[in-house]
């Protein structure tokens, strides 16, 4: 158990010993030792283990119970109680706690601090417990609390549980030995026998006292007991295995006892003694208890299960369950007659965990095919008896129950499934499940006759798990073509019988079905979706499938204004290899619109399922729409200097009617250039854009015109329907002069700010400005002036425009010519540390002026180190550099720099937080060089109270706000110093002094 005590730290750690639970007799609230208050316990060892924290009323969670042992016993006497636990190594730690368990669950002792009568957890080694002249019922962790309490006083009739714990965890025992108190805790009752019964089966006897007995002293053989006529073979104690006390014993025979009344005795056994109770005394030889063993009647026999059709087993439910253990592997307790021989082979039992069963099953060597009743009934078996259920009652031999096989009916015919045109198989559908070993495989169960012969070659079928189906598939030697009514005849076949079906049903020789072959019609002309204009090729879309090895380019004809030439015939084929549509591809797009008609040619044969045809001279018709030409839209916007030009098209114009030359076009106007390609898209597409490529940019002002003309090509511009676009066609646009944003600046220099004046021509008429200074705006002038910092960095942008074309100029413009002064050095440091300045001064820089407040200056750029003296207490120093110039610019820089008076690492040996901001708080003082620093505080009973990995954290003498008492605390600081890499431990103690 934890516990607040005063205990000398050596390595100021406390360890924490981690043990198993306790699982050992005793050492558990429901295992506990039963006290007689005459006895002297001695524990000679208590074995490590832990049963977890301790809910008592001297705290909560602060308590464990280590090694325990429990002790439980009632008072028969109201009194007061005195015991004692003597180590046997006087320096072990003994703590105690007394509970009230009276009509309670003892193992939730730990969670009940008010079922505590008395408890004792004091830190002092050596006898503990209560006397008359003790100290205090509540006695908690710590060495300021006494080991010995007072007495409690106990409650007559009332139930208790003594813990003892080994704070020490040393595994040695003790001796416990109750004296001194009023009460008493000897239990007056005489023991003695208060009654006996025996089992249904007459093999066993329980025999219950009429006070808890002592486990030990039962013999294991029986021999504290004796019935007339009777061999006892063993006895076992209830709840033994857990307990140290009994309540009652269970004796066992070596053989069922006959129905009558018998009478138990005890007797001296095997050991040396009768039973004896907690506090040794022993049931007298004298004591009896009379029991009677009934008479056990026959059970019946129960009822038999209806059987299937053909059964090869029958299933027997008993009206009592029965011993499995005395069914005959063999089947021998069971014989079957009726109208035919029945020979039962096994019988097998459906077991449950105490090897009883309801139902036996009986295995027959070939199954019932008789119909008729049968008797099913009982023998003695070949294991000697017949069927025995609980209390050794038996199913006589002779007992029987009668079950029936009934007689089966002729099969059904089966019907056809409606076939497919041309069918090569005939599906037959039963009713009734077919036995699968009894359909000839070769078909030669069936014939088929009708308008045409059919030959069946073969029967296919798919089995279910039992053997059965419910589906037969005829394969036919050919496909049957001749329309009309056909029958299915069924007769023996080369298997030598008939089709069967389940329970042995036959199929009538004879049994016959029809079905019907129908005529079918042509397969319908497809039909042409509306067509584009120049239509290079069409689709005929059909509602019923067509064989696709029946399409042939001979198999159509085109009519109308003008010849079209077919040239291909394409087709997109399914997995049966056939098609809904028929693509009729030309020589050449119809460029004449009118009407037309796709014909099927006299020499086709375009057939689908059930080779079905299309009838030659079948049309399609489909129209040609008249469409007129594309004319020039419109230009995209011209912007400044352009090098193309972009024309725009309402509708598409064919790729390839497109001059790549730019021959269809002219460009006229002042200083035109040459239009030297035209490009829109490649291939054989359309496109609503064609750029054309200038042989230069236009650069004057003015207006163009662009005209269409026939080119290289032969031809002007073609739309998507092959209209051309007329020559002369015109498109008109203006354009302007370009215009250059450069620009020039000028500056003039001072220490702090420079003064800089932009300035733009103007030409190319320039009507707008706008000038930008880091990405803000600063004017809108042909001309301005702006001042800049000595030391910046800076872009300067102007965009110039003429309502038409527009530019944009940026360049930088950077300074350099401030004089800044700065250096940088250690915040710290320790006297007579060398201390390094570094010159980070800028700007056009001629002289130094270095003081660095130790009496030493410097004009160097660069100036040596410094050292400073040792004054034995901190102090700050004032370090200057002045930077400056031929032209009068300068500038001073100040730092500070603390010296520490010491740099020796140490740790106070007292401190005072008490809130006068003197010596009120403990931390490592000077450790500026100690790395990797942790520094640790633990109070008198090795609890860590203060912890910190940085030297400038304090410890204020609180612990979660809660002010901590006076007295001498220990502390441990470990570190690597900066200078030397040694690292450093120490150890030591200071006093917190209020």
């Amino acid at each position: 158990m934890r516990k607040l005590k005063l205990t000398i730290i050596s390595c100021f750690l406390l360890l924490e010993t981690m043990a198993q639970l306790c699982t050992n007799l005793g050492q558990t609230p429901a295992s506990a030792f039963p006290v007689c208050g005459t006895t002297t316990f001695s524990q000679l060892n208590v074995p490590s283990c832990n049963n977890g924290v301790m809910n008592v009323r001297c705290g909560n969670g602060e308590y464990e119970a280590i090694n325990p042992y429990y002790y439980k016993f009632t008072c028969y006497t109201a009194g007061t109680l005195g015991f004692m636990i003597r180590p046997i190594r006087t320096l072990d730690d003994y703590d105690w706690v007394l509970y009230n368990v009276t009509n309670r669950d003892p193992s939730q002792v730990g969670n009940n601090p008010t079922w505590v009568v008395t408890e004792n957890w004091s830190g002092r080694t050596g006898n503990t417990g209560t006397v008359g002249t003790g100290t205090g019922l509540i006695n908690c962790g710590g060495s300021s609390y006494p080991p010995i309490g007072s007495m409690p006083t106990l409650v007559a009739g009332n139930e208790y549980l003594l813990l003892i714990s080994n704070f020490s965890n040393s595994q040695q025992g003790y001796d416990l030995s109750f004296t001194g108190g009023t009460a008493v805790i000897t239990d007056p009752l005489a023991p003695t026998v208060s009654s006996a019964v025996a089992s249904c089966d007459g093999t066993q006897v329980t025999v219950r006292f009429n006070k808890a007995m002592k486990c030990n002293s039962l013999a294991a053989d029986g021999s504290d007991f004796f019935i007339s006529g009777a061999t006892i073979i063993s006895a076992t104690g209830f709840n033994c295995t857990n307990s140290f006390d009994m309540d009652s014993a269970l004796i066992t025979l070596a053989a069922p006892l006959n129905p009558g009344t018998f009478t138990i005795g005890v007797v001296t056994g095997n050991d040396g003694n009768s039973i004896t109770d907690n506090c040794d005394s022993q049931i007298p030889t004298t004591a009896t208890a009379a029991f009677t063993v009934n008479a056990r009647p026959n059970m019946t026999m129960g009822t038999i299960a209806p059987p299937a059709c053909i059964p090869s087993t029958i299933t027997v439910q008993l009206a009592e369950p029965v011993r499995c253990n005395t069914i005959a592997a063999n089947g021998s307790d069971f014989t079957i007659t009726g109208p035919s021989a029945v020979v039962v082979t096994g019988a097998t039992g459906t077991c449950d965990a105490s090897g009883f069963t309801s139902v036996v099953t009986l295995q027959l060597s070939a199954a019932i095919t008789v119909s008729g009743n049968y008797t099913v009934a009982i023998n003695s078996g070949t294991d000697g008896n017949t069927l025995i259920g609980n209390c050794g009652r038996i199913i006589p031999a002779g007992d029987n129950n009668n079950f029936t096989i009934a007689p089966q009916t002729a099969l059904n015919m089966g019907t056809v499934t409606q076939p497919a045109c041309l069918p090569t198989t005939i599906t037959l559908n039963f009713p009734d499940r077919i036995l699968c070993s009894s359909i000839a495989a070769n078909g030669s169960d069936f014939t088929i006759t009708g308008p045409a012969p059919v030959v069946v070659n073969g029967a296919t079928f798919t089995c279910n798990t039992a053997g059965y189906v419910n589906t037969i598939t005829l394969q036919l030697a050919n496909a049957i073509s001749l329309p009309g009514n056909y029958s299915v005849v069924v007769s023996n076949g080369s298997d030598g019988n008939v089709l069967i079906g389940e329970c042995g049903r036959l199929l009538p020789d004879l049994s016959t079905a029809t079905f019907n072959i129908p005529v079918l019609p042509p397969i319908p002309m497809g039909t042409i979706s509306s067509t584009v204009c120049a239509p290079s090729s069409v689709v005929l879309n059909f509602t019923e499938k067509i064989n696709c090895s029946s399409v042939d380019l001979q198999d159509f004809l085109i009519t109308g204004p003008t010849a079209v030439s077919i040239t291909n015939v394409s087709t997109q084929c399914d997995a049966n290899n056939q098609t809904n549509a028929i693509t009729l591809s030309f020589n050449a797009p119809i460029a004449v619109n009118g009407s037309y008609a796709v014909v099927i040619a006299p020499a086709a044969v375009l057939t689908g399922d059930c080779n079905k045809v299309v009838p030659v001279g079948e049309t399609a018709t489909f129209v040609v729409p008249d469409i007129p030409f594309t004319p020039m839209d419109s230009l995209t916007p011209i912007g400044c200097s352009p090098g193309e030009l972009r024309l725009i098209f309402k509708e598409g114009i064919l790729c390839n009617s497109i001059a790549a030359d730019g021959s269809d076009f002219v460009l006229t106007g002042t200083g035109a250039p040459a239009i030297t390609a035209a490009r829109g898209c490649t291939g054989n597409g359309t496109t609503t854009e064609i750029v054309l490529q200038l042989a230069a940019p236009i650069v004057n002002a003015g207006t163009y015109t662009i005209t269409l003309a026939t080119g290289s090509d032969g031809n002007t511009l073609l739309n998507n329907c092959y209209r051309p676009t007329p020559a002369g066609a015109t498109l008109s646009f203006n354009t302007s002069d370009t215009v250059s944003a450069e620009f020039t600046y000028t500056s003039v220099l001072g220490c702090d700010n420079n003064v800089t004046t932009f300035t733009h021509d103007g030409n190319r008429a320039v009507t707008s400005w706008r000038w930008q200074v880091n990405g803000a705006a600063a004017s809108n002038a042909i001309s301005f002036a702006r001042s800049f910092a000595a030391n910046s960095q800076n872009n300067i942008s102007l965009t110039v425009s003429n309502a038409l074309c527009t530019d944009t100029y940026t360049t930088p413009l950077n300074f350099n010519n401030k004089v800044t002064a700065d250096f940088s050095m250690p915040a710290e440091a320790c006297p007579e540390d060398t201390v390094h300045f570094t010159n980070n001064s800028s700007g056009p820089i001629e002289t130094w002026q270095w003081n660095f407040g130790n009496g030493n200056n410097s004009s160097e750029e660069t100036p040596l180190p410094q050292v400073y003296d040792i004054t034995g207490r901190d102090r700050l120093y004032t370090v200057s550099l002045t930077a400056g110039n031929s032209n009068g610019c300068s500038m001073t820089t100040t730092r500070q720099i603390k010296i520490f008076g010491s740099c020796f690492i140490a740790v106070p040996n007292a401190f005072t937080p008490n809130g006068d901001n003197i010596n009120d708080h403990l931390y490592p003082l000077n450790a500026f060089k100690a790395d990797n620093l942790d520094f640790k505080v633990f109070n008198r009973w090795g609890q860590l109270v203060f912890h910190s990995t940085n030297w400038l954290q304090k410890w204020d003498g609180r612990v979660k706000g809660i002010e901590q008492s006076a007295g001498i605390y220990v502390w441990q600081l470990s570190y690597t110093h900066r200078d030397t890499k040694e690292h450093v431990v120490q150890k030591g103690t200071t006093t917190l002094i209020k």
